[in-house]
């Protein structure tokens, strides 16, 4: 192989690996816009699962003592309870956002997105948010899968099996489709608007009635009682 074949081959690989990684950056960028929502929620929970979890978490490993003798050691599986319900609720939504179109996966974001922005701005009371908000996540998100299943349930009857009952293969074929109509109209309903509004709803009753302290607005509900059962003592 003389020198100029060595070279124009060199071209060619070098041509062909500059292609493969360009169309591999455009496979990876259309996925990821593809899947920016639930990129999005996946985002959040990781906040909610390593930031406040492990603040949860670690004010359940023990109470303040008086006269700076340290804690008082918790023990038992409880104080996991709150990092097992975000990975129960970020699994169950994954498998939701992977089976739904447009806007479900927006609207999940937007929860997500608002249930960090609620345990931010409402320290105060940030365990039975937490609960109450990603308990609405887990029925929320158990709603869309209980109706894809339903639903595609719904599809795979045969009218005919129907027809002996219903008088007729057109009349089980109108009936099934009727009902099917109807299931729709209202599941469309409640994951679109029924669902959001009311998550939507109890993070706006939160927000507007824990009024945070002019002091130390974002103080939590432990660290009042710490202050509180430690006072006038030196740490």
């Amino acid at each position: 192989m003389n020198t100029q074949q060595w070279v124009s081959q060199a071209e060619q690989w070098i041509t062909s690996q500059f292609i493969y990684s360009i169309n591999g950056g455009l496979w990876i960028a259309y996925w990821l816009s593809d899947h920016i929502f639930l990129l999005t929620a996946l985002g959040c929970m990781l906040v909610v699962l390593l930031v406040f979890d492990r603040q949860l978490q670690h004010a359940a490993h023990g109470r303040p003592l008086r006269h700076d003798r340290g804690t008082a050691p918790v023990v038992g599986w409880e104080r996991h309870l709150m990092q097992l319900l975000t990975l129960i609720a970020g699994g169950l939504w994954i498998i939701a956002a992977l089976n739904y179109a447009s806007p479900v996966p927006q609207i999940g974001a937007g929860m997500w997105s608002l249930l960090v922005l609620i345990l931010i701005l409402v320290p105060a009371e940030r365990e039975a948010t937490q609960w109450r908000l990603k308990t609405g996540l887990i029925l929320y998100t158990l709603l869309l899968l209980v109706l894809r299943w339903y639903l595609d349930l719904m599809h795979s009857v045969d009218a005919r099996e129907w027809a002996a009952m219903l008088g007729s293969a057109d009349e089980a074929q109108r009936v099934l489709a009727q009902n099917r109509s109807i299931v729709e109209m209202l599941g469309v309903f409640a994951i679109w608007f029924s669902g959001p509004v009311g998550f939507l709803a109890y993070a706006a009753q939160r927000l507007t009635t824990m009024r945070p302290s002019l002091e130390a607005p974002f103080q939590r509900a432990e660290d009042l009682v710490e202050a509180i059962r430690t006072r006038g003592e030196r740490r």
